[in-house]
């Protein structure tokens, strides 16, 4: 943890594994989500929660053999965690044409499997949760999702190659995501050269 004036750090968890994806749950400084970043036949379970104080490390979703979970992140008003899932499939392809955007509930702890998505795409929300943006290696495309209309409408192209930059292996990875009023979409992309960042406007 890093103070945001700057004048202290500390250690909150360490493990012998490849810990990514760090995140406070908003409103709730006390409980960080983080996740064991590998292959998913190399970790226990992708989701896991720490306390602040370092301690009840948990994974709240346990994973069964050959299913997948990716790019977990919190709803804006923490009430819930939202991710990728992928089944077990005999083929790449299987895998990705199956991927589905799932809603883990925090207080029950009740999982939703919410709606049809591209395979490899990373995902954000807006303040309510009746929008998610989204990006996919599937195509050249930032999207908005409507969530109950369950409809996905193009917003703009990003055009990024994907490729890795030295060792940061997400350098040119969108990421798109809402700024705070939900005007504009920033995300990233190396479509102009080095990886940059890029805003565009939200007409919904």
């Amino acid at each position: 943890m890093i103070s945001t004036d700057g004048k202290e750090s500390w250690i909150v968890h360490e493990e012998k594994y490849w810990l990514s994806h760090h995140q406070i749950r908003p409103g709730d400084n006390l409980t960080i989500m983080y996740c064991h970043m590998a292959p998913s036949d190399k970790i226990d379970a992708e989701i896991w929660l720490v306390d602040s104080d370092g301690s009840s490390a948990r994974t709240p979703r346990p994973q069964t053999g050959g299913e997948e979970i990716i790019h977990e992140y919190w709803l804006a008003d923490g009430s819930k965690i939202a991710y990728v899932h992928y089944p077990r499939a005999q083929t790449w392809h299987d895998k990705m044409s199956l991927a589905t955007i799932h809603f883990l509930d925090f207080g029950t702890m009740r999982e939703e499997i919410h709606m049809s998505c591209p395979g490899c795409s990373h995902f954000s929300s807006n303040k309510d949760n009746s929008t998610i943006v989204r990006d996919s290696q599937t195509d050249p495309f930032i999207c908005l999702v409507d969530v109950r209309a369950m409809k996905d409408v193009p917003l703009c192209r990003h055009d990024t190659s994907w490729k890795s930059y030295g060792e940061d292996s997400q350098a040119s990875h969108p990421h798109a995501s809402f700024s705070p009023d939900t005007s504009r979409v920033v995300f990233s992309s190396d479509k102009d050269g080095p990886p940059a960042v890029y805003l565009v406007g939200n007409p919904g």
